[in-house]
């Protein structure tokens, strides 16, 4: 009896008069917003000899989610930064900071500051730890063959660095830690950008 009574009811949903269900469309000549130019996913295991490419290349998209943490590409800052062993290069005021700040982005691959001889093979070498397994230069080189645009993800955890406890801390100590913070940023951006041109980087995953 029930069978029966749902079957009633599916065949009353078929043979409804379509006039009932239809709807008035009226379409506008102004723009009420744009898709995005952008769309794709986390990039997931990406290591070479994988099929990986083939699958972003089947999928379709335009844009994908690196993951580049600082933890992995400068570990043990003090081996690849020479600020962190030399005193005359740490900033300790926001002065200090700015100045070498440009001192830095001046240098260009000179190794004054920043060890790139210690950080560059783990970006075209290297594994990264985590949940996914990437290798940074071929995931690159592939999602640029294919029209892919990277954001690349610098997730430096409070957690795992220091960092001060307000925006108006000027202790010695706070602007260490800023230091430390935007070498390891530039650094990494330098090299995605160096070697594939990368534009758009993201500070932290989900903020």
């Amino acid at each position: 009896m029930r069978a029966a009574a749902a079957f009633a009811v599916c065949a009353g949903l078929v043979t409804a008069p379509q006039g009932a269900l239809g709807q008035t469309i009226t379409l506008s000549g102004s723009a009420v917003g744009s898709t995005p130019t952008t769309l794709g996913y986390n990039s997931g295991h990406f290591t070479p000899g994988s099929n990986t490419a083939s699958w972003w290349k089947y999928s379709g998209v335009n844009g994908s989610r690196i993951f580049s943490s600082p933890s992995y590409m400068t570990p043990g800052s003090s081996t690849y930064f020479r600020s962190e062993s030399t005193l005359s290069l740490s900033a300790t005021t926001q002065a200090q900071f700015v100045t070498q700040r440009d001192a830095l982005r001046a240098s260009g691959t000179a190794t004054t500051f920043v060890r790139w001889d210690r950080i560059l093979p783990l970006y075209t070498t290297g594994t990264t730890d985590g949940s996914n397994s990437i290798q940074l230069k071929t995931a690159e080189d592939s999602m640029k063959s294919l029209g892919v645009k990277p954001l690349i993800v610098m997730t430096r955890s409070p957690g795992s660095y220091a960092w001060p406890a307000s925006p108006s801390a000027n202790a010695a100590g706070d602007w260490q830690d800023r230091w430390l913070a935007w070498q390891q940023w530039y650094s990494q951006a330098f090299i995605h950008a160096q070697y594939n041109d990368v534009e758009t980087y993201q500070f932290f995953n989900e903020p």
